[in-house]
């Protein structure tokens, strides 16, 4: 079953609504985001972020919600609290998608450079208050995964911290 999204004139014009193989809807593009209203939103309540989908340089907008303008009587606006950016040595890709899935609050970034399949996805988790991005790359020999992890009190080591941190494995 096709669902059906209602969406701003400007966005229309590039916005794509399929069926995905597990039943749910997505929303998808075949470039990346030229700019912050093209990215597509994630966010958990209180950890959020803004996925551009770039394939030579990636970034990921961030906030957490403590981040705001004003006072205790007067709150104001959300402020960004960073940007995440990942630089890869990639040149003519091709297969490129992007998306939104739905029905599991995942963005992904497919495509294909020099031989090599990319696959990156972002979420973020409320019960664990991080927001989460995993990077595959695979080629016919080896393939590689990094893990970020973002979040209020997250390390991977162990040791508690105090303010939002950003950590990788692979």
């Amino acid at each position: 079953m096709m669902k059906i999204f209602i969406l701003g004139a400007a966005l229309a014009s590039t916005l794509k609504a399929v069926e995905t193989l597990n039943g749910g809807a997505s929303l998808w593009y075949d470039k990346p985001a030229a700019d912050w209203l093209s990215a597509l939103p994630l966010g958990n309540g209180s950890l959020g972020g803004m996925v551009f989908g770039g394939t030579s340089k990636e970034q990921i907008q961030f906030n957490e919600q403590t981040l705001w303008t004003g006072d205790e009587t007067n709150m104001g606006a959300y402020q960004p609290f960073g940007d995440l950016f990942l630089d890869f040595p990639v040149t003519d890709p091709t297969g490129y998608r992007r998306e939104l899935d739905i029905s599991d609050a995942v963005h992904r970034t497919t495509f294909t450079a020099n031989g090599v399949k990319f696959l990156r996805e972002v979420f973020s988790s409320h019960p664990d208050q991080v927001m989460i991005g995993m990077i595959k790359i695979a080629t016919m020999l080896a393939t590689l995964i990094i893990g970020l992890i973002a979040g209020p009190a997250v390390s991977l080591n162990g040791s508690p911290t105090v303010s939002p941190v950003i950590d990788a494995a692979w």
